[in-house]
């Protein structure tokens, strides 16, 4: 099972088309239940996303693979922070301890993150050790000083930076673990046309070429999103972020995609495919 279930919306109310913000208790332990019986085994959290680490500890995981991320700790200071998810989380053991922010690597502390976060795997407080990036660049800049078992990144349909520079083969070829995120472009890519937020109409030719496709191949915009990532082979992790059981089910009703999107679709425009850009 590819999918990963994303936990963002469990502690903050997240994503540009999230009108209903947190679900509540009662819904997020449904999902997790749902997930469960499904077959998806990893799930992928943060100590940024709120109260989510508790929400999930409350709620009960075990069996599951949990990956968390940490950004803006010292070395001396992870092992205690890791502690505090594993509190939280109420167990024993990470699957995945990632990075938030890998240019800390490369600061002057950076040799006692990197080692800190080697000793916690060396003691089996964590299975394996990573980052999450955003752009090639902090691959290009970090992957020199730093071996990673799992790299997290944004992969789709307009944004295929990572692929197009080379670095989801070069990764695979590294034996390092591809989670992707950001499949639906935090809910952008499946919005109505109607209710997409004014700032995007500067790239209306791009949806329009987006909206011709999707008719041309009978697809919906949930469909061919999470197809895509799904389809990929270099892909071993697609994180989806839901927040009602109904979204789940429809979920995993998508099957990979058999055809490609055209290239026209691909976008290097930060503005458009970094979100934490979105506000400038």
């Amino acid at each position: 099972m590819k999918l990963s279930l994303g936990t963002a919306q469990f502690g903050l109310a997240y994503g540009v088309s999230n009108t209903t913000g947190q679900p509540s208790e009662a819904e997020t332990a449904l999902i997790i239940a749902r997930a469960r019986q499904h077959g998806i085994r990893t799930i992928d959290t943060a100590r940024a996303y709120g109260d989510a680490e508790k929400r999930l500890g409350e709620i009960g995981i075990e069996g599951f693979d949990i990956v968390t991320k940490i950004g803006g700790v010292e070395g001396p200071h992870l092992t205690d922070e890791v502690r505090s998810s594993l509190s939280s989380l109420r167990i024993a053991s990470l699957y995945g301890l990632l990075l938030h922010r890998p240019f800390e690597l490369l600061a002057s502390q950076g040799a006692d993150l990197r080692d800190a976060m080697v000793q916690l795997r060396t003691a089996g407080v964590v299975k394996k050790i990573g980052m999450s990036v955003y752009d090639p660049s902090e691959l290009d800049a970090v992957i020199p000083f730093f071996r990673p078992d799992i790299v997290q990144l944004p992969h789709n349909i307009l944004d295929r930076r990572m692929e197009r520079s080379g670095w989801l083969q070069k990764l695979k070829d590294m034996e390092v673990e591809i989670h992707v995120r950001s499949v639906f472009l935090q809910g952008l890519l499946i919005m109505p046309s109607s209710a997409r937020p004014t700032r995007f109409a500067r790239w209306q030719p791009l949806w329009q070429h987006y909206e011709n496709w999707l008719r041309r191949v009978g697809v919906s915009p949930v469909e061919a999103c999470l197809g895509f990532a799904l389809a990929n082979p270099l892909v071993d992790r697609v994180i989806v972020g839901l927040v009602n059981t109904t979204q789940m089910e429809e979920l995993l009703a998508v099957n990979p995609l058999k055809e490609s999107p055209p290239e026209i679709l691909a976008s290097d425009d930060q503005s458009l495919v970094n979100p934490s850009l979105w506000n400038n």
